[in-house]
């Protein structure tokens, strides 16, 4: 290759790496044309903007309407503060909760949200501002007698006693009572105790799976044998909060049970059976959260539901159920539903 040939190969690859260059500069100069001015400033918001934000949140926590009252301000302009709420809370709803939620929101925009506690009333002001202008003005009054008219929900975690202790842990330290579910058998008299230690709830399940002979209770069984091992059942585990029939065990589909619900019956103990919970076995999990939800807005028939499910599925609807508690429904031990099995 001769001298004038290489000097054409450079000067060739000198104007295309030029070339390369211009081409990437119009396109930047282009792509950022195109791009959104970027302010540090988002819009002022209004006052009328910065009100709907507010009573969202309080309908998101189902605070009735009459406990919200209005007082008016007389302030000079046209977006100027108008009026100040005054609103009382049931004990059951948490300011510090409802606070972070307004603010989650609220810190969305440029805007400032102040909160001050009264000392003696222990009472909170809320002054919420946007562009450093004062757009709402509230006041939080804890009130002893007032109660959210909303319904009870109660969880039996069906697979409990196949629990790892991770997931037993897991079950024990929620801030909400749950019910366990042992089958009886002296392999589980430490988790029962552990159980109880924690302030849980257990249910007994008659099922299959029981092999110790003292607790099984089997169709082919005589009445003495089937009475001395209801009673034994009853005494092991005295601190059950229920006693349930699986739907699925042999006892359930003979015509024993009857005897074995009457021996339970004579002890002011009521026999339950699968049937009388909303079963979860196999729906799927948006199912379960959707049929979970009608039956805790509901407001017409029976107010408490006992919901008999598997861990798997119980932790998968956590975040709904936190939706649920902010709103008023309270998720109770099965002790409180003994007495009323419908």
């Amino acid at each position: 290759m001769n001298l004038i040939t290489k000097r054409r190969i450079i000067l060739y690859l000198s104007f295309f790496s030029v070339l390369l260059l211009l081409s990437y500069l119009v396109i930047s100069i282009i792509s950022k044309k195109n791009e959104p001015l970027k302010t540090n400033q988002e819009k002022e918001l209004t006052r009328v903007e910065v009100d709907s934000i507010f009573r969202t949140v309080l309908v998101d926590y189902a605070i009735p309407t009459e406990w919200v009252q209005e007082k008016k301000i007389k302030v000079k302009g046209e977006d100027s503060l108008k009026y100040f709420y005054t609103i009382n809370l049931s004990p059951d709803i948490s300011i510090p909760m409802l606070i972070k939620d307004l603010k989650k929101v609220y810190d969305k925009d440029i805007t400032g949200m102040v909160c001050k506690e009264t000392i003696f009333r222990k009472d909170t002001e809320i002054n919420v501002f946007s562009s450093e202008f004062l757009k709402l003005k509230a006041q939080l009054i804890p009130t002893k007698d007032l109660e959210r008219d909303r319904n009870k929900l109660g969880f039996i975690i069906r697979d409990s006693y196949k629990l790892s202790a991770e997931e037993f842990s897991y079950l024990v330290e929620l801030s909400y009572p749950v019910t366990f579910a042992l089958y009886p058998e002296k392999d589980f008299l430490s988790m029962r105790d552990s159980i109880i230690k924690y302030g849980k709830n257990y249910v007994v399940i008659i099922n299959n799976e029981i092999e110790d002979k003292e607790f099984k209770l089997s169709p082919d069984y005589g009445k003495e044998i089937l009475k001395r091992s209801i009673a034994t059942i009853i005494s092991k585990f005295n601190s059950a909060s229920g006693f349930v029939v699986s739907t699925s065990s042999d006892i359930y589909e003979s015509t024993t049970l009857n005897f074995v619900r009457d021996e339970f019956k004579k002890r002011k103990l009521i026999l339950f059976t699968e049937k009388d919970f909303v079963s979860f076995d196999e729906n799927e999990i948006e199912e379960i959260k959707s049929i979970i939800k009608y039956h805790a807005e509901n407001l017409v028939g029976n107010r408490y539901k006992t919901f008999w499910l598997s861990f798997e599925n119980f932790k998968k609807i956590q975040n709904n159920l936190a939706d649920l508690r902010k709103r008023g429904t309270r998720i109770v031990p099965f002790s409180q539903r003994v007495n009323n099995p419908t």
